[in-house]
């Protein structure tokens, strides 16, 4: 009997000793362990990772943030680098999210169930929109509060950083388009090519034979941005290629793609509900396309009586990759999707170089975020795009990527900071005086023309109109932004003289065939040169400049626009003509016109329907507050905000009728 008695006693306290320690496992897992020193040595709960999540973590707990999540064995610890086979970087990387997963559901013990220590309302698709990467033991995705708090627990995980919201970097509104706006285009392509319009490059030793046109005729430019509409005619989709997206829900966002986390389109595809990339609608959506005519608008695209020679490289290919995503009524990119779409380029890139197709000799990123005093590279952000730039490059690859428009002159953005990137900063319409906006500092590579956010001196692109179906919109645009891509339709035309050239070949001729003469720009005595591609064409096949080439021919001047007969009265229920505006159209000359609207009038546009407007006045009157415009000292399309009903007197119960505009010659 007691010897009975002592094996219960032993067996009870074997049980009770594994139900214990498992109880206090699972009270630890559940807690996150707090990130303190003393963890289980499968996992990392270090003060280090402690202070990262803290740093990093929403303040509401069903908010997510979207994090990098750094892993490594302790033989092989992640740093940035190709360090580890890619058949164990992907073992880790499975092994995290399948660990992760399983610290969110609830515990089994001895028949009896614990709660999940966290929510995981909509975490499965959390774990499917991840980026697992290939240039570093690295996984991208969105965690809450509480899952960020596992991380210490699962083992293998060595650091955690946050994502990088980035913006296209256009500043300024986008405005109408006009005559004299189209002549700064063609006026910045021109001093592109050392101020002449001719492409021309003579390729021979002997004189004046072999001359060849660098016109990026056999290349191909990655445009990774808002995505491109191929059915704006300055494109066309003869020369917008199939290309991918890359748009998920992070930092709070909805995603563009399709598919999941990103979409490949099919070149065989021909629906246009799945161009992925070939179409975007609504705000901020023009930007990719205004970047991708600035490469490669197509020769002889007509506008009004005005007719513009094509762009950088009118030959060139654009293969788009949407990288952004919308966030309220804006949109914005993470530096993860990025990455994911710039990992993916090196395959495509690859897989083009292997089936002799057109090489892709560059990636324009007219997008940035952050301030970087110094070198990004040793930034763990930094790290992973140095590593895949670097790939890009060793392919023909060349990244061009946007200094930012803060103004500051001692900082430049992300990744523009990484030394494998090709910064670029932007000058006003002279291509030698620095843009007001522009970030510059020892970092910067070259200088382009991005012109300057102002009324009378706007650097003009081609954009996506988002008027119902109508897609041949044209609009203004300034920055960093159209200055990168005149850089990569620089890529483009130089690539298309030799091309068999290196990303470093091309970067030498940009960067040295102007180097300290006058065609460069200095700020805090530091100087880079400014684009000029006829003198980068003969640096790159080592021939001399003619010293005296022949005067291009100047450019007939524009014809006049015919004047518009008819106008567009449009009126918006807010400011700053926000909200869906009620539109009629009206006969220049003696008119006089009230329109009656059921609804409060907060801003006015007028605008000629089919030329520029008269040189004759409007009287606009809304209750007894009136004014007058003149388009001679306004320009072509008017808008202004009205006061509020109440300013003057009037109120919500009168009759609809009071909500009215007046319009007339006075």
């Amino acid at each position: 009997m007691s010897s009975v008695s002592s094996s219960c006693v032993r067996f009870l306290r074997v049980v009770c000793g594994v139900f214990t320690w498992i109880a206090i496992s699972i009270f630890v897992t559940a807690c996150g362990s707090g990130g303190g020193e003393g963890a289980s040595s499968g996992g990392n709960s270090n003060t280090l990772l402690a202070t990262q999540i803290a740093e990093i973590q929403p303040d509401n707990d069903t908010d997510t943030s979207s994090v990098f999540v750094q892993l490594g064995t302790s033989s092989s610890p992640s740093a940035g680098a190709q360090i580890i086979s890619d058949t164990s970087r992907t073992e880790l990387q499975n092994q995290f999210l399948a660990d992760l997963e399983a610290a969110t559901k609830p515990k089994v013990l001895l028949g009896i169930s614990t709660s999940a220590p966290c929510d995981v309302t909509g975490f499965s698709q959390q774990l499917e929109n991840a980026h697992k990467f290939s240039s570093d033991a690295v996984v991208r995705l969105d965690l809450t509060a509480c899952q960020l708090k596992l991380l210490p627990s699962i083992p293998n995980v060595k650091g955690v950083f946050a994502d990088l919201v980035l913006e296209h970097q256009a500043t300024g509104t986008p405005s109408a388009q006009t005559v004299q706006a189209f002549a700064y285009l063609i006026q910045s392509i021109d001093f592109s090519f050392n101020s002449s319009s001719s492409r021309q490059i003579n390729t021979s030793t002997i004189g004046a034979g072999a001359p060849k046109s660098a016109d990026g005729i056999g290349t191909v430019i990655a445009v990774l941005d808002t995505g491109v509409e191929e059915r704006h005619p300055a494109l066309g989709a003869a020369k917008v290629l199939p290309g991918a997206c890359f748009s998920t829900p992070s930092n709070g966002g909805t995603g563009f793609c399709s598919q999941g986390n990103q979409t490949i389109e099919s070149p065989t595809n021909t629906d246009p509900n799945k161009r992925v990339a070939r179409s975007c609608t609504g705000t901020g959506c023009e930007h990719g396309t205004a970047m991708a005519s600035a490469i490669a608008m197509g020769a002889n695209t007509p506008y009004p009586s005005v007719t513009v020679n094509g762009a950088i490289a009118p030959q060139a290919k654009i293969l788009p990759i949407q990288v952004f995503n919308k966030v309220g009524n804006s949109i914005s990119a993470s530096s993860g999707d990025l990455l994911a779409a710039l990992e993916w380029l090196v395959t495509e890139a690859q897989r083009r170089k292997s089936s002799g197709l057109a090489p892709i000799v560059a990636a324009n990123l007219s997008l940035g975020g952050g301030s970087y005093a110094q070198n990004c590279d040793k930034d763990s952000l930094g790290a992973l795009f140095n590593t895949v730039f670097a790939k890009l490059r060793a392919l023909g690859v060349l990244p061009v990527v946007a200094a930012g428009n803060a103004g500051l002159k001692t900082s430049i953005s992300f990744p523009a900071c990484t030394s494998n990137a090709f910064s670029v900063a932007a000058t006003q319409l002279d291509g030698l005086t620095p843009a007001s906006y522009s970030n510059f500092n020892d970092q910067v590579k070259l200088f382009a023309i991005g012109g300057e956010s102002s009324s009378n001196n706007t650097y003009v692109l081609p954009t996506l109109c988002t008027d119902g179906n109508n897609f041949s919109c044209w609009g203004t645009m300034a920055g960093t932004s159209p200055a990168t891509a005149l850089v990569s339709g620089g890529v483009a035309a130089l690539s298309s003289l030799k091309p068999n050239a290196t990303a470093s070949e091309i970067e030498n001729a940009l960067i040295t065939a102007n180097s300290g003469s006058a065609k460069s720009v200095t700020i805090n005595a530091t100087t880079r040169p400014a684009l000029r591609l006829t003198a980068s064409g003969y640096k790159l096949i080592a021939m001399a400049e003619p010293s005296n080439p022949s005067p291009a021919p100047k450019p007939s001047p524009l014809p006049s626009p015919p004047v518009a007969t008819q106008g567009r009265a449009c009126f918006y229920p807010q400011n700053n003509y926000q909200g869906n505006p009620s539109c009629a159209t009206f006969t220049y000359g003696n008119w006089d016109k009230w329109y009656r609207l059921t609804t409060r009038v907060g801003s006015v546009k007028i605008e000629p329907i089919n030329g520029t407007a008269p040189a004759q006045s409007t009287r606009v009157t809304y209750f007894h507050y009136s004014f007058d415009y003149s388009f001679a000292t306004r320009g072509v399309t008017w808008s202004e905000s009205l006061p509020n009903t109440s300013s003057l007197g009037f109120w919500d119960k009168n009759p609809p009728w009071i909500f009215g505009v007046h319009l007339q010659s006075p």
